[in-house]
């Protein structure tokens, strides 16, 4: 990834409505205009295309009306839908064909299953949920043969961030082997995962909590080892991380170069050490964020060492917080 050039959504954000505000703007970036048109004094006018772009979407909650539409067709039963969620094959690709729809595209470069961990895991247990994991994975490489998705991987938001004693952990060595297992002798088409990652969610970079080939490691550094990208979430804590850190950042000197609060957040995020980092996941809701934001790519992420001496520094100004501020700020995670 290149820039502020990934797009990430999912079937379910705002019931649909996501997608089809982006396949709306899809529809006049890749007929010609120009970002120009988008961008107040900007310099940069070239006309966007789509490989330019790296559009990534989910499948896994469920939409009322599909699920009705399928258990009609006969291709869904009603215990194949737990609270609100399925891994069904039959609905994973009913779900990607409304999502392309709404997106105005005919190919997704990534499309996540969405936590299905946090969703089934606890409830089915590892056996039951992988039989289910491994019948998704199939039904995910149908559609890359298709040409409906490029690749495929999970967006989580627990699984990896816990313990191997936790219930809810999910072994990334244990998902490669199974996605390799699928695709017998062709290249698995499984790519990607995506987990939150921000000051106050250090585990993927932080935690040995993984293992491959016998070796305890982070997550980061295990899907290095797999060759898998890790896509991070979460870096304003859905705004607020922003309340709880406001000002309280300006003594880190690694971040001085960054004049917003927002911006110090996201560069952390954006530095998190690995090979595997690809790319630092946002939500912007007015375009003085967006032009703010943006800003960020006139800097350099942070080299590892900066990185770790900023977290530390990061550490102990919340460990100062009062037991008021760390109350509220633990309750909004």
């Amino acid at each position: 990834m290149n820039g502020w050039n990934v797009i990430d959504t999912a079937s379910n954000y705002r019931w649909g409505r996501a997608e089809t505000s982006i396949g709306a703007a899809l529809a006049s970036l890749l007929a010609g205009t120009v970002t120009g048109d988008f961008l107040q004094e900007s310099e940069y006018s070239q006309d966007i295309t789509r490989s330019m772009l790296f559009i990534s979407t989910k499948a896994g909650f469920t939409d009322e009306s599909l699920v009705r539409k399928l258990v009609q067709a006969r291709k869904l039963g009603p215990s194949d839908v737990s609270g609100g969620h399925t891994l069904d094959p039959e609905y994973i690709i009913a779900s990607v064909e409304a999502s392309l729809e709404r997106l105005n595209l005919k190919t997704v470069d990534l499309l996540y299953l969405h936590n299905p961990a946090e969703m089934q895991l606890k409830r089915l247990g590892w056996p039951a949920f992988r039989d289910k994991l491994k019948k998704a994975f199939i039904a995910l490489e149908s559609l890359r043969e298709a040409g409906s998705i490029r690749s495929y991987g999970l967006a989580t938001w627990d699984c990896f961030r816990v313990p191997p004693t936790d219930p809810g952990h999910v072994s990334l060595e244990e998902v490669v082997a199974l996605a390799k297992e699928i695709s017998k002798n062709k290249i698995s088409g499984f790519s990607a995962v995506q987990l939150p990652v921000s000051a106050t969610m250090p585990e993927a970079w932080l935690q040995p909590w993984q293992k491959v080939r016998g070796e305890t490691v982070s997550l980061m550094r295990a899907a290095e080892l797999l060759g898998v990208a890790v896509f991070t979430s979460g870096p304003l804590g859905e705004g607020e991380l922003l309340k709880q850190m406001t000002s309280r950042l300006d003594p880190v000197v690694q971040l001085r170069a960054e004049t917003t609060t927002a911006q110090k957040l996201l560069q952390l995020a954006r530095s998190t050490p690995g090979g595997a980092m690809t790319s630092a996941l946002v939500g912007h809701k007015t375009r003085e964020f967006v032009e703010s934001n943006t800003q960020l790519t006139l800097h350099e992420p942070l080299t590892e060492a900066d990185f770790r001496q900023a977290m530390q520094q990061v550490k102990a100004i919340l460990d100062r917080a009062t037991p008021d501020t760390a109350d509220s700020g633990n309750a909004s995670q």
